[in-house]
């Protein structure tokens, strides 16, 4: 298994396929979690309703979880974890998906 690296992996040992899937995985140290703020009833600001939403709900959901983030002790913890393992579903570590997925553009390239 290959180390992610010291900025977006230090939570995490992954392997990789040649086409990007991760196959494999050992958790490092994952107790930062039970520090997170956004532990709780708030939770349902990191994530999209099952019912879909409109655009504007979108942004201000984030907008909510962002500014749990903000907040959070653990917040690059949850980043590198989110980027490490390319969780593709809600706020972590105060970015979105889009946002998390323009930064591994510039990671990957």
């Amino acid at each position: 298994m290959a180390s992610l690296g010291p900025k977006f992996g230090s939570q995490l040992n992954a392997a990789h396929t040649p086409g990007g899937v991760l196959v494999a995985a050992t958790m490092a140290d994952m107790t930062w979690q039970a520090r997170a703020a956004c532990r709780g009833p708030q939770a349902r600001a990191f994530f999209p309703p099952g019912a879909g939403e409109r655009r504007h709900e979108r942004a201000e959901r984030e907008q909510r979880a962002k500014a749990i983030c903000a907040q959070c002790s653990v917040q690059t913890a949850c980043l590198e974890y989110a980027v490490s393992i390319r969780e593709r579903h809600g706020v972590w570590g105060g970015l979105s998906e889009s946002e998390r997925r323009a930064m591994l553009k510039t990671v990957d390239a």
